[in-house]
């Protein structure tokens, strides 16, 4: 059986520094509240794949999104869900016991 998650609230992406080498960029949701900060080479891979959450791709689909798009591994993906999951950007299913990166406010 194929898993679907949900973000925790739409998504988007801003520049939040802007370096000569490269930029940092905050994900997140504004309506939960929730974050992650990325540098260019990483900001796009993460925004996609939570914004393909967000649209109801399983993660199969992303999976295979993800390797014909940037040449992820499945493994990859993985370690960038479990990411998002831990900064509260996911929902985390019933059942999944995950501890987040920073306690809520």
């Amino acid at each position: 059986m194929e898993q679907y998650w949900k973000t925790t609230g739409p998504i988007e992406q801003k520049v939040l520094f802007k370096k000569k080498t490269e930029n940092i960029y905050c994900i997140g949701s504004r309506s939960s509240d929730k974050y992650i900060y990325a540098p260019d080479r990483e900001a796009d891979v993460i925004y996609t794949i939570l914004h393909w959450i967000d649209q109801g791709k399983s993660i199969v689909e992303i999976q295979k999104d993800m390797g014909d798009r940037y040449g992820m591994s499945q493994k990859n993906v993985d370690v960038i869900i479990e990411k998002c999951k831990k900064a509260g950007l996911i929902k985390i299913p019933n059942g999944e016991n995950i501890k987040p990166d920073v306690e809520d406010r």
